[in-house]
Parts: structure tokens; C-alpha cells; sequence
């Protein structure tokens, strides 16, 4: 009877308990530099300025490109990767700078640990060629944007209040 009551109260334990995702992950052999930037949507390397927690799950890291030979527009980048371990993830570090091999999935650039991704000074990049030296792009600040919105708005009613008066 106690063995029944036990079964009974481990089997009730165990199916009231709260689950929480499982990741595994399981790589490939990368192949040569040339073969993964040819699988790669974005091929750069840069210097990590920021690491923060996704809005998801995992990490937002974000790179100021300091050369880029795939896919890569601006001096700035924002890629993500998992928690590392088991959801291939990889561990990057502020301050550091990698060569990047990343994959556009759902419009976001992810990084995993399965990739060349690595610390630059140990990356084999002469294969590659030389990439684009990126130099930084002037934008203005995100007030000047709504100032601009401001001043044609501004500029529309005036226009509108001396057209009427004109009419008149």
C-alpha cells in the first residue's frame, strides 16, 4: 500500500510539474571560410559594444563593423544569439573583436556557436580576401527627425492660412 501511495504521489509530482523548454544543439563541421561566407547572409568583423538580454530569449549583441566582405551596410550591427550550451548560442564578449558569419532568419541576423564565428585575431580570413573597410556614417540625431516633421507641418499651415486669405 505505501508503495501504491509513493507511485501515486511521484507520478502526481511529476505531472503537475511546470516544464521548461529543452534546447539541444547539434553541429555540422563548418567548411572553409569561402564555403560558409558563400552560406552566410552577413560576413564582417567587429568589435562588441553592447550585449543585452533579447526581447525573446537569448542575447542582442551589438558589433561596430570594422571590415565587412557579406552583407553588411553601416558601421553598426545588431545580431542575436542563444543562451549558450545547448541552444548554440554563441558567447561573445564586450570589448572583443570576431569575425562574424551570420544567418538572416525571420529579418533578424543570428549567430551561432556551429558558425566560423570566432575571435578575429584567430580567424583564418585570407582566404576571403580583402573586405570593405567601413568608415562611420554621419545620421543626424533622432530629435532633428521630429524637429524636421515639426517645421513642414508648420510650413503646410501657414500655406493653408495665406492661400485662404488670399481667396478673400
Amino acid at each position: 500500500m505505501k508503495k501504491l501511495l509513493l507511485s501515486l504521489f511521484v507520478f502526481a509530482a511529476l505531472f503537475t510539474a511546470q516544464t521548461q523548454p529543452v534546447y539541444a544543439c547539434s553541429c555540422v563541421i563548418p567548411g572553409t571560410p569561402v564555403e560558409e561566407m558563400e552560406k552566410s547572409d552577413a560576413v564582417f568583423s567587429g568589435i562588441v559594444t553592447q550585449i543585452s538580454d533579447s526581447h525573446e530569449y537569448g542575447y542582442d549583441v551589438t558589433l561596430e563593423v570594422t571590415e565587412a566582405w557579406k552583407g553588411v551596410e553601416g558601421t553598426l550591427i545588431k545580431v542575436h544569439t542563444g543562451m549558450g550550451g545547448g541552444d548554440c548560442g554563441f558567447g561573445f564578449e564586450e570589448g572583443e573583436e570576431y569575425m562574424v558569419y551570420a544567418s538572416l532568419t525571420d529579418g533578424e541576423l543570428h549567430v551561432y556557436s556551429c558558425s566560423l564565428t570566432g575571435i578575429l585575431a584567430e580567424s583564418n580570413t585570407a582566404d576571403l580576401g580583402e573586405g570593405t573597410q567601413l568608415t562611420e556614417t554621419k545620421t543626424l540625431p533622432e530629435w532633428a527627425y521630429g524637429a524636421g516633421v515639426l517645421v513642414v507641418i508648420l510650413l503646410a499651415v501657414a500655406y493653408t492660412l495665406a492661400s485662404k486669405k488670399s481667396k478673400k
